[in-house]
C-alpha cells in the first residue's frame, strides 16, 4: 500500500456521506495541505520589480536593433492599452530637404530630396532670405532630373538684375550626356521671388508635364517616324515598343475670338466702332481694310473670321485611314496623336 503523503490527503478529500470529521480544518489531512500550498508556490514564483520589467520588455528589441547597427532604446509602458508604446529621449529633427550653404555672397542650395512638396523647400530657403518656390514634375525619361523651368522674376515686377544660376554635378543624365542639375545658386538678400522646376519620375497614374521629343533618343518612339503613317498603321508600330494611344486631336478651324453676333465694338447706329488705331492708319471705320502687316507681326485672322484650333477626337470620330501629322508623349506607355486636319497647322 502506498503511503505518499499526497495519496493520503487525497483519499481524505473523497466524498462520504457522513463526513463531517473529514471537514474540519483542524483535522491532519487539512493541516497538511495548508502547509503543501505554500511551500510549492514558493519555489515557482519570482518576485520582480516595476523597472525589471520595463527592462526586459525593452531587451529583445535592443537587441534586434544592435544586430543591424543601429543604436536605440524603446520602452512600453505596461499599464498603457496592448500595443502602444512611450518611446523615452527627445522627438527626432525632421530630415533637411536641401543641403544649403553659403559661398562668397551666394546661396548654394542642392536638393537632397527629390520627393518633398513644395512648402519644405520653401520653408528652407526662407531660412535664408529667400523667396523662391522649388518643385518637381513627371517627366519624360530624356527630361527626368533635368531643369525645366526657371524664372527668377515670379511676378516680374522685381527689380534685382543679379543672375540666378543652376548647380550641376557631373555625370550622364540623359542619352545626350552632359551635367545632372542638383539645385540652385542665388544671390544673398536676392528681392526677386525665382521658381525652379525639375523633371521626375512619374508615380503611377500620373502624365508627364515636361517631355521631350516623342523620337528623340531614349525616349519611347526613339527611331520611328509616325508622321504621315496611317493611325491603323500606327497602332501596328506601336504595339510593337509597348504603346498605346491616350487620345487623338485634329486641328479645325473655329471662329475666331470675335463672333458674328459679338456686338462689344458697334456704335450707337450698330455700325463697327472706329477705335485711334484705325485713324492713325487713315482707314475708315467699316471698310474693313487693314494696315500691311510687318515682318515681325503675328499672323493675322483670317478675312472670313476662322481660326486654326485643336480639337479633342472621341474614339467614333477616328478612322484608321486617318493620316498622322504627329505624336507627343502623354505618359508612361501612352502616347497623344494628332491627325491631319482642315488647317494648315498640320
Amino acid at each position: 500500500m502506498n503511503h505518499d503523503p499526497i495519496d493520503r490527503m487525497v483519499a481524505g478529500l473523497r466524498p462520504e456521506v457522513d463526513a463531517s470529521h473529514r471537514l474540519d480544518p483542524a483535522a491532519p489531512a487539512a493541516r497538511e495541505l495548508r502547509s503543501l500550498i505554500p511551500t510549492r508556490n514558493q519555489e515557482t514564483t519570482m518576485s520582480m520589480s516595476p523597472r525589471r520589467k520595463r527592462l526586459l520588455v525593452a531587451a529583445p528589441i535592443a537587441a534586434a536593433l544592435a544586430v543591424g547597427g543601429v543604436a536605440a532604446t524603446v520602452l512600453f509602458d505596461p499599464s498603457a492599452d496592448e500595443g502602444s508604446s512611450l518611446p523615452l529621449g527627445p522627438e527626432p529633427a525632421a530630415a533637411a530637404v536641401l543641403d544649403v550653404s553659403v559661398e562668397e555672397g551666394v546661396v548654394v542650395a542642392e536638393v537632397l530630396d527629390p520627393t518633398a512638396d513644395a512648402e519644405a523647400y520653401a520653408a528652407e530657403f526662407a531660412e535664408h532670405g529667400l523667396d523662391v518656390t522649388l518643385r518637381f514634375v513627371p517627366a519624360s525619361p530624356t527630361v527626368v532630373g533635368n531643369l525645366v523651368y526657371l524664372d527668377d522674376n515670379m511676378t516680374g515686377e522685381g527689380t534685382d538684375e543679379r543672375d540666378v544660376e543652376v548647380v550641376t554635378s557631373p555625370g550622364e543624365c540623359t542619352p545626350q550626356g552632359g551635367g545632372c542639375p542638383v539645385g540652385v545658386r542665388i544671390p544673398e538678400d536676392y528681392d526677386n521671388p525665382v521658381e525652379v522646376v525639375f523633371g521626375r519620375e512619374p508615380e503611377a497614374g500620373e502624365h508627364y508635364e515636361s517631355t521631350n521629343a516623342a523620337t528623340a533618343p531614349g525616349e519611347a518612339l526613339e527611331g520611328m517616324e509616325p508622321a504621315g503613317m496611317t493611325v491603323g498603321e500606327l497602332r501596328d508600330a506601336l504595339a510593337g515598343v509597348d504603346q498605346e494611344i491616350a487620345g487623338f486631336r485634329k486641328p479645325v478651324q473655329e471662329p475666331c475670338g470675335g463672333s458674328e453676333n459679338d456686338t462689344d465694338d458697334l456704335d450707337a447706329d450698330g455700325e463697327p466702332a472706329s477705335t485711334d488705331t484705325d485713324a492713325e492708319n487713315g482707314s475708315a471705320a467699316g471698310e474693313g481694310s487693314r494696315p500691311a502687316p510687318g515682318p515681325n507681326d503675328p499672323p493675322q485672322a483670317p478675312e472670313d473670321g476662322l481660326c486654326g484650333e485643336m480639337r479633342e477626337l472621341t474614339g467614333d470620330e477616328v478612322g484608321d485611314d486617318m493620316v498622322v501629322a504627329d505624336v507627343s508623349l502623354h505618359a508612361p506607355g501612352e502616347v497623344s496623336v494628332i491627325v491631319e486636319g482642315e488647317t494648315g497647322l498640320f
